[in-house]
């Protein structure tokens, strides 16, 4: 159905019209120029204000602070957890390609919000005719030549009506930015999980490598005390020799801890962005004061509070949403349609008065506004499969939310019970250590007084370097196993390693 008016006039000119080339630039910059300046990011870079469908994401608020602002700690300072975890995020590859998304989908945002205004598109065109018309038996008939004119139109639709159509796409897009927005978050969560474990794990080695180093210089004077009482008469050379291997192998444990304190820098240098042979130090140290856990609740609130605000099963959600709107979209498609059309048109194409007679110079002018009605008929069972199609989507979106959800559970479940083991873990190896202690204390005064053999010296020192591992290595595992809950509830942020 179309309703139109429509207004023509033609004006004969005793003489061939024609522009400038000056005035035929003008009018096409004015003609064009309002329509595509729009497109310039640097004069518009969000024209239908798109940033406002950017919704607050309180966990990615809290894991890049205000202050945070990519700069690594100066040459010769010590690096700080916060340093670490603040430069990762600014280098990783990871995050930048999850920013990168939201990107793209806020301009689907606004593709899908400019379905809701008027569309103008301009048009200007320069032509060169020749026509020759022979009339054989009529040859005062005959005529020919050649004509150049122009015609400019410009042309206007708008869509009035459509069932929701572009409401619903223009809604599945926000929710699919909802979407790239919670995955930016998790992504965050996940590189700030690893560099903080990467973090523990060097203050861990260093630690380690320095236990080894004590123990070293243990054996050496275990080493020193067997000669001097070989040398004495007091002692067999069995008790030198034990002595000396166990020097050795304690020599070995130091050099091999080196060499992996040397590779968790490195593994941390790379989650920084920076080169693995790189030169810098810790600022934390292995006795350091534990960490806030106030955090932790019972285990059916830490599940809640993962299925209410864990950023991965929000962005399924949104997903789920999105699937709805694009269901409601397709559906609306196959719906009829209501659309404005507009037209404003002008040549100056000469008009033929009759055969045998040269063209005359006119100029055209033209316009019109009509409302046209579509509606879809037969497009060879296309909508049916678009909205088959959608629906199984639908069904996809569902099926990943309940996995997401799951697995997040899973991981919640995981993390709290190693955070219970590792816990109890830090208490035992604190008592172990001190009795350790005490007890090579206790075997090197007696063999330095001739009461132990070196066996039980060495026995000693052996439980010493062992505790002090075990040591070392629990309170990695707790710092990094509270991290780990963190994340699994989806609140890993900068409170955690202030």
């Amino acid at each position: 159905m179309f309703y139109s008016f429509s207004v023509k006039k033609i004006q004969l000119a005793p003489r061939p019209f024609s522009w400038s080339p000056v005035r035929k630039s003008a009018l096409a910059l004015g003609i064009l120029w309002p329509l595509t300046a729009t497109s310039g990011v640097s004069s518009y870079p969000d024209p239908l204000p798109t940033d406002r469908d950017l919704s607050p994401v309180p966990a990615l608020a809290d894991v890049i602070s205000s202050d945070m602002a990519c700069t690594l700690a100066p040459p010769g300072s010590a690096l700080t957890l916060y340093q670490a975890v603040e430069r990762a995020l600014c280098q990783s590859p990871k995050t930048r390609e999850a920013w990168a998304a939201i990107k793209s989908q806020t301009a689907q945002v606004g593709i899908s919000k400019s379905a809701l205004m008027p569309h103008v598109n301009a048009s200007v065109q320069w032509a060169k005719e020749h026509t020759y018309t022979e009339v054989p038996n009529s040859p005062d008939l005959s005529s020919g030549g050649g004509t150049h004119f122009r015609s400019d139109v410009l042309a206007l639709e708008w869509v009035l009506f459509d069932f929701g159509a572009r409401y619903e796409e223009m809604k599945s897009a926000q929710q699919l930015l909802v979407a790239a927005q919670q995955t930016h978050a998790a992504t965050l969560q996940q590189v700030f999980l690893q560099t903080a474990a990467d973090y523990y794990e060097a203050i861990a080695a260093q630690a380690a490598a320095l236990s080894t180093r004590e123990m070293e210089h243990a054996a050496k004077q275990s080493l020193d005390t067997a000669s001097a009482r070989v040398r004495g008469g007091v002692a067999a050379v069995s008790d030198q020799l034990q002595a000396q291997t166990a020097y050795a192998q304690a020599n070995y444990a130091r050099v091999k801890a080196e060499g992996m304190a040397s590779t968790s820098l490195g593994t941390l240098a790379l989650d920084m962005g920076l080169s693995p042979d790189g030169h810098f130090e810790l600022a934390e140290t292995q006795d350091g004061p534990l960490n806030d856990i106030s955090f932790i609740k019972s285990l059916s609130t830490l599940l809640t509070d993962a299925r209410q605000q864990h950023p991965v099963i929000l962005a399924s959600q949104a997903a789920v949403e999105a699937a709805l709107a694009r269901i409601k979209s397709v559906r609306a498609n196959a719906l009829p349609m209501l659309t404005l059309n507009g037209n404003i048109s002008r040549n100056t194409q000469p008009v033929n008065p009759g055969p045998g007679m040269d063209g005359l110079s006119a100029r055209s002018k033209g316009r019109y506004v009509g409302i046209v009605l579509s509606v879809p008929l037969f497009d060879g069972f296309a909508s049916a499969y678009k909205i088959r199609a959608a629906d199984a989507d639908l069904e996809i979106q569902k099926d990943k939310l309940q996995e997401a959800e799951q697995q997040i559970a899973q991981e919640v479940w995981r993390s709290y019970q190693t955070f219970i083991v590792s816990t109890e873990n830090l208490h035992n190896t604190e008592t172990v250590l001190q009795s350790a202690r005490q007890q090579y204390a206790a075997a090197s005064e007696r063999y330095r007084l001739g009461i132990a053999n070196v066996l039980e010296l060495i026995s000693a020192q052996t439980s010493l370097s062992t505790a002090l591992q075990q040591r070392v290595q629990a309170m990695a595992e707790w710092r990094v196993s509270r991290l780990e809950l963190a994340a699994s509830v989806g609140i890993l942020g900068a409170w955690a390693i202030r």
